[in-house]
């Protein structure tokens, strides 16, 4: 499956800008927030994607958004 854009991810998911103002966020910062408005930033094949909710393995850091992913989102990456 394709990936979808940032630009779709941002209008669909509206991320949160963090304290540095960037839109990476530090696990500490959303270990407490619903699963559902978590992405994490994965590296794989040496591009950047979202996934939706927690993931470790390739992990780059988190994204918190003021919309939350529904069970078909978690079936598509974005690119970041």
């Amino acid at each position: 499956m394709r990936a979808g854009s940032w630009r779709t991810f941002e209008h669909k998911f509206k991320p949160m800008v963090s304290d540095d103002g960037s839109y990476l966020q530090p696990f500490r910062d959303v270990c407490d927030k619903p699963v559902e408005l978590v992405w994490t930033v994965i590296e794989a094949e040496g591009k950047m994607y979202c996934a939706a909710g927690f993931h470790v393995v390739n992990r780059i850091d988190y994204l918190l958004c003021e919309k939350p992913w529904t069970p078909a989102d978690e079936l598509r990456d974005y690119v970041y």
